[in-house]
């Protein structure tokens, strides 16, 4: 399952943000190979980027929302509430199914109201706020 939560917190030097992204693109994608040759910032740039590409729907990387000091990856509340409202997806019992791309689902538990569940089509879970 995809761990939600911070891989860097009260910085934003580029020095201090860099191997933290490394580190973590490296844990979460061990296959992949850095080549660059270039500016900190540039590289910084480029690691976000691939970390951003892991992300499983409906989560982000980067900034958490209350605190721009805060990176990792969080759920994307507005990509969530704006699936619910596509009349594209349809909602049932509190699963929105992607009709379009039929990559995932969405259970939201609305007793919580920001507790939700993200599962493949084969119900696996993908990530979970629980």
């Amino acid at each position: 399952m995809f761990q939600l939560g911070s891989i860097s917190t009260g910085t934003l030097k580029t020095e201090d943000l860099l191997p933290a992204f490394i580190h973590e693109l490296a844990i979460r994608n061990p296959d992949h190979t850095l080549y660059f040759d270039g500016e900190p910032s540039d590289m910084l740039r480029e690691v976000d980027q691939d970390l951003q590409e892991l992300c499983p729907p409906f989560v982000y990387f980067g900034a958490h929302p209350g605190d721009g000091a805060d990176f990792g990856f969080w759920p994307d509340w507005d990509a969530i509430e704006e699936a619910l409202q596509d009349p594209t997806h349809t909602l049932i019992d509190g699963v929105l199914y992607q009709v379009p791309r039929d990559e995932a689902v969405l259970v939201r538990q609305y007793a919580e109201e920001d507790h939700l569940t993200v599962l493949d089509l084969d119900r696996t879970v993908l990530w979970s706020t629980a």
